[in-house]
């Protein structure tokens, strides 16, 4: 039970209300066996003997659950508040960046780490676990939690405050308390009869919580002066062994503790605590760094400038349609790499590198895209660009046609080209022309087989236009143009990455 209070912090009201009930029928159930067993086994010798434990383990049972109750009336005006200290926290971050697409990478490291601590230090569970309540059941569960829990709290702890308790305790009871009646009751003396009992009700509960949460911050003031002993002795030696190192980095650690989120009269976290935090982030961008997308950078080194981007779509094209989709990233790559694969003459070798990056870069290209596409409107392309995918890299087809058996020895490229433009132009005109309803006449609800076929026709008209009076290009050079137009698209893509990580912190 003392392990199941931290996660009231990630439910949801009524989720509290149900998972504190079924808790609640289960205590008082055991509880209820365990009398009728004393009294049923009272003459017996042997049940004498465990007979005060019994009644420890039921009446610790039942404080546990009350306590958690207890718990369970903070945990929303916490995440309120919580919410709140967050979003003017983040305002006043906002307001320091004047431009969020110009980071330096160290720039952008700090700014995770700032992010980072605040979510951290937000989390409903943590803010519960480091809590008085939180403190008191520290102090009955493992031994290893009660020192981590008298820790966030003896540091900077006078008598004075130990014993205030903060409105969030209080404040959902007292809400209830000061609420009209939602009961339709015509008459007025019986209106304020029960609007009296409800007060008096809450005004009982109101006292018991505070008798609670006193409580636990006497265990709290109990605690900490017995564990400070023992945590200076363990800095101590700490600080004897990494005396050099420490002295060394002096002055060039940042101070993270303005970006802690707490509650009204909470003590600020010891240096170590916040430390661990930043270390956190540090850890998985070590872990970053060690994991790095191999195939992605060796396509990306092709890139030379943006050239890709406005070279792979023309505007001379004619359009299919009335209306024209709108471009993504991650539908042309696609569309430009079944082309690729599509060429005769080429190395197997060089296929599976170029499906090898392309797969790791559309992993960041997606997540760029829906991060950007706020308002979703690009859904359907993004769809498509993953069902042709799957259908690419596993099968090496596009709309069901073998992409390298449709490419035999003898066939130019120019004739492939061509031919993947008719098989696109049949399948967009076919769609078109036998459907009249409304919802069909914006191009965003294609089907994904339509859209997907109107971004290959715009793709191989273009590429035939680019090159139509060039008869001395080879199959392996336009693989390489084609390559090199995949990898600019991409680098373009990549470079709204540190305006995703700052939208992704918020």
């Amino acid at each position: 039970m003392g392990n199941f209070m931290t996660s009231l912090g990630s439910m949801e009201d009524y989720d509290i209300v149900l998972n504190l009930a079924a808790l609640g029928v289960l205590v008082v159930t055991v509880a209820g066996n365990l009398c009728i067993h004393m009294a049923q086994m009272r003459v017996f010798f042997y049940v004498r003997l465990i007979l005060a434990e019994e009644i420890g383990s039921t009446v610790f049972m039942l404080l546990l659950l009350v306590t958690l109750c207890s718990s369970a009336l903070m945990v929303p005006t916490a995440k309120r508040y919580l919410e709140s200290g967050y979003q003017e926290m983040h305002k006043s971050l906002s307001n320091e960046k004047v431009d969020c697409g110009k980071f330096t990478i160290d720039e952008l490291r700090v700014l995770v780490r700032r992010y980072w601590v605040m979510t951290e230090t937000g989390s409903p569970q943590f803010v519960i676990g480091r809590s008085s309540i939180g403190v008191a059941l520290g102090s009955i569960a493992p031994l290893l939690r009660w020192f981590i829990a008298v820790e966030f709290k003896s540091s900077k702890l006078g008598c004075k405050e130990g014993f205030k308790v903060e409105t969030y305790w209080t404040q959902r009871l007292v809400d209830w308390r000061d609420s009209p009646l939602h009961l339709q009751i015509r008459h007025q003396k019986c209106r304020k009869l029960v609007h009296d009992v409800k007060r008096l009700l809450l005004n009982s509960c109101i006292a018991v919580q505070i008798v609670i949460v006193l409580a636990s911050k006497l265990v709290l003031l109990i605690s900490a002066p017995c564990v400070n002993g023992i945590l200076f002795c363990f800095r101590h030696i700490k600080k004897l062994k990494a005396f050099d190192s420490s002295e060394s980095r002096t002055g060039t650690e940042l101070d993270f503790s303005h970006y802690v989120l707490l509650l009204e009269g909470e003590p600020g976290l010891p240096k170590k605590i916040v430390t661990n935090i930043c270390n956190e982030a540090d850890k998985l961008i070590q872990k970053g760094k060690k994991k790095q997308p191999k195939n992605v950078i060796k396509l990306l080194q092709r890139s030379v400038n943006f050239n890709g981007v406005k070279e792979f779509d023309r505007g001379e094209i004619g359009s299919l349609h009335t209306q024209e989709l709108p471009n993504c990233w991650s539908l042309p790559v696609v569309t430009l790499t079944s082309i690729a694969i599509s060429l005769p003459n080429i190395d197997n070798h060089k296929i599976k590198q170029l499906v090898r990056g392309v797969s790791e870069g559309l992993s960041f290209v997606k997540l760029i895209e829906k991060t950007l596409d706020t308002n979703g409107e690009l859904e359907s392309l993004r769809n498509t660009a993953d069902v042709v995918w799957v259908e690419v890299e596993l099968y090496k087809k596009w709309q069901d046609k073998d992409l390298q058996v449709a490419s035999p020895k003898g066939r130019t490229h120019k004739e492939m080209l061509q031919s993947l433009s008719s098989a696109a132009e049949k399948t967009v005109r076919d769609f078109i022309n036998g459907r009249d309803d409304v919802v069909m006449q914006n191009p965003l609800n294609w089907p994904v087989k339509v859209i997907a076929a109107n971004s290959m026709y715009r793709i191989t008209q273009t590429i035939l236009l680019a090159h139509k009076d060039n008869d001395q290009l080879t199959d392996e050079q336009l693989f390489e143009l084609l390559s090199v137009m995949i990898s600019d698209i991409i680098a373009a893509c990549l470079t709204n990455l540190a305006r995703v990580i700052t939208l992704k912190c918020r």
